[in-house]
Parts: C-alpha cells; sequence; structure tokens
C-alpha cells in the first residue's frame, strides 16, 4: 500500500512584530491514511529553520529539499532513511545571499 505524508514547514514559529523572526520555524510530519482520512504519528523534527521559502518533492526517490536562510535541507522519507526515521540533512549552506531555483 502507498503511503501519503503531511509535511508542514513553517514560516516562523511567532512574531512579536511584522519583521520579527527570531523564532525559526518549526517542521512536522505524520502519516495520512486516505481511506480513514486520519492522520498518524504527528510529529515536530529537531531542525527548525528561518525563513523556508522553497520546497520540491523527489517522491520517486523518497526525498524532499526544503530551502531557507540556512540553505537547502534534505529530508529524507523513514523508508528510505538508514534509520528508518525521518532524517533531516543540511546537503547546501547559504553564504550570504546566495538564492536557490529549484527545476
Amino acid at each position: 500500500m502507498e503511503k501519503y505524508y503531511l509535511l508542514v514547514v513553517r514560516l516562523q514559529n511567532s512574531k512579536n512584530f511584522v519583521e520579527d523572526w527570531s523564532d525559526k520555524g518549526k517542521i512536522f510530519v505524520g502519516e495520512f491514511d486516505l481511506d480513514s482520512a486520519e492522520l498518524t504519528n504527528l510529529k515536530e523534527l529537531p531542525l527548525r529553520l528561518l525563513k523556508n521559502h522553497g520546497y520540491y518533492e523527489v517522491q520517486k526517490e523518497g526525498y524532499s529539499l526544503i530551502t531557507a536562510v540556512e540553505g537547502i535541507v534534505k529530508l529524507t522519507y523513514p523508508e528510505y532513511s538508514d534509520t528508518e526515521d525521518w532524517r533531516l540533512d543540511v546537503i547546501l549552506v547559504r553564504k550570504r545571499a546566495m538564492s536557490f531555483k529549484l527545476i
């Protein structure tokens, strides 16, 4: 049976004023069952990102890419991970005013 995931990457966790970026965004993951319309195994991942602004899914290879101020992060799905759990790896560290275009 094919698995469906919910991935939530928040831009920031909270703000006290418009330009407040002090509270980095959280990443949440979970499994979604189409038949029962239930979300299970929802959890927060340990890495928090500042101003995430890109997402690209490579589902056939078992990962997604997320871009943020920190750079590009690879989120590997549990069944493709060597830990059998969600895995986050920073694969490109952003230096100064870089911009990314995911094709």
